[in-house]
């Protein structure tokens, strides 16, 4: 860091972490994201099985997660568990995802 850059600081004038940051760059994934984590708290959104391997979430210490393809479509998920989505965006950043 140049000398006279400062660092992200947060309201608080703490450090703004990786996830907050990326939050900040990507509000329209940031709102899906919320969006799913609360019609899935209030029972509007019943989250499946990973679509992949059939795990279920909390089986195990399982987690599933909703992957989105499209962002305006906020509740429009593909139930993946964390490996199976972590191997997705990977797949994504190296370019070779084909949207459905």
């Amino acid at each position: 860091m140049a000398f006279s850059e400062q660092p992200d600081t947060n309201d608080a004038g703490g450090h703004v972490s990786q996830q907050q940051r990326w939050g900040r760059a990507n509000p329209q994934a940031r709102k899906a994201h919320g969006a799913v984590r609360s019609a899935v708290r209030r029972g509007t959104l019943q989250r499946g099985p990973c679509e992949i391997c059939g795990v279920v979430h909390g089986e195990d210490g399982a987690i599933v997660d909703g992957h989105h393809e499209d962002y305006t479509k906020p509740l429009d998920v593909t139930w993946l568990c964390r490996s199976h989505h972590k191997h997705i965006h990977a797949i994504v950043r190296a370019g070779l995802w084909v949207k459905r």
